[in-house]
């Protein structure tokens, strides 16, 4: 299972625990209330300031159910440790990583770029595909602004090992410069940025390019380029507004800020009612 939600779907869901309310279940799980069952593993953090303990408790069978490298570390071949010390995350970070996993929902629109970047660390480290997803999904609506544009640079050139929260990062920055160019070259080119000189030319060489594939740029879907032949992913879909359902092999979609539609045709059929992207749709840019 990759989280709580996956368990409770699962056959073994009907194994007595299935038959408790989902919210009751969860709440039952989660280690800070009062009654639930005793926590077995503790991770703890020292504050590089103060040198204060905080700490962190769970279930290792939670864990191990969500992430393949927690299976590993408490029922492996090896012996397991159950007072773990994290140094390369902060208490703060890796708690919301451990709610994750408990199902707790999370607003990642309010939580900082740069902490978003050390949990997708925490995410890639243990392997919980979901939360990576999330975090790269969330991105885009994050404000960049003159003040911020640099450290997002920077902070996409310190993730250049991890690709797609990179590619986020930059993206996002490409945005703000290309729409505000003359504020943005300013700040980037001040004084006393030299030693972010590689990422601020990589930055650049982004927006010469849209500015190449500017003239691909579809006022149908809104997209540049044109999402015409293209797969459909949750990444792609989530700056739309609304799917309406025409048959099983297509549909239309409505942009969110233009309310001009564009049709996707399936490659197969059987989708439900619900949207599946596991289905592989793909744009059909046709106006309707």
């Amino acid at each position: 299972f990759t989280s709580t939600r996956d368990y409770l779907s699962s056959p073994y869901s009907n194994l007595g625990l299935g038959k408790m309310a989902e919210s009751n279940l969860l709440k039952f799980l989660n280690p800070k209330f009062g009654e639930c069952p005793p926590t077995d593993v503790r991770f703890w953090f020292k504050d590089v300031v103060g040198g204060a303990i905080k700490e962190v408790k769970a279930h290792t069978l939670i864990l191990a159910a969500a992430s393949d490298v927690f299976h590993r570390e408490f029922y492996g071949s090896l012996r397991a440790e159950y007072d773990i010390e994290i140094k390369d995350a902060g208490q703060e970070v890796f708690l919301k990583m451990i709610e994750y996993i408990y199902n707790k929902k999370s607003d990642f629109k309010d939580a900082s770029l740069s902490f978003l970047a050390s949990l997708y660390y925490q995410a890639d480290k243990y392997n919980i595909k979901d939360l990576r997803d999330e975090i790269i999904a969330v991105i885009p609506e994050h404000e960049i602004t003159e003040e911020n544009v640099l450290e997002v640079v920077v902070l996409a050139e310190d993730n250049i090992l991890h690709g797609p929260l990179s590619e986020a990062l930059y993206d996002a920055a490409v945005c703000f410069v290309f729409v505000n160019k003359e504020i943005a070259f300013v700040e980037l080119c001040a004084d006393g940025n030299e030693e972010h000189a590689g990422a601020i030319f990589k930055l650049l060489n982004r927006v010469g390019k849209i500015k190449k594939e500017k003239i691909n740029h579809c006022g149908n879907c809104q997209q540049t380029p044109c999402l015409n032949g293209q797969k459909l992913t949750k990444q792609n879909f989530v700056t739309l507004a609304t799917v309406i359902y025409l048959s099983t092999v297509k549909a239309v979609l409505i942009q969110r800020k233009t309310g001009k539609t564009f049709s996707a045709n399936l490659s197969e059929t059987g989708i439900t009612s619900n949207y599946n992207y596991t289905i592989p749709w793909k744009y059909s840019c046709e106006p309707n």
